[in-house]
């Protein structure tokens, strides 16, 4: 059986793929950018973990927390959930 090699999209779709084997293609096309997605909520996450331990700790010291400092808390948890509402939803 010969493989067929194509050197553009364009070309492969010229030869009507089936649309399980578009879905696999576009599965492979959009890895590395669901990869970036989740390594960029994985950042902010921990930026968030930062912030939450460093305010717990003022107030363990008897300090309040700015108001700067909660509105960029609430502005990582609004960024964290937009991320992850344009990640696929996990197979089972």
């Amino acid at each position: 059986m010969k493989t067929m090699t194509f050197k553009s999209i364009k070309e492969w779709m010229e030869t009507n793929p089936s649309t399980d084997e578009q879905a696999k293609v576009l599965n492979l096309i959009n890895k590395q950018a669901y990869r970036e997605l989740r390594f960029e909520i994985m950042k902010k996450e921990a930026n968030l973990k930062k912030i939450n331990k460093t305010e717990g700790f003022l107030i363990e010291q008897g300090f309040k927390a700015d108001q700067n400092f909660k509105l960029r808390k609430k502005e990582l948890e609004n960024e964290i959930m937009t991320l992850r509402k344009q990640l696929p939803e996990a197979k089972k």
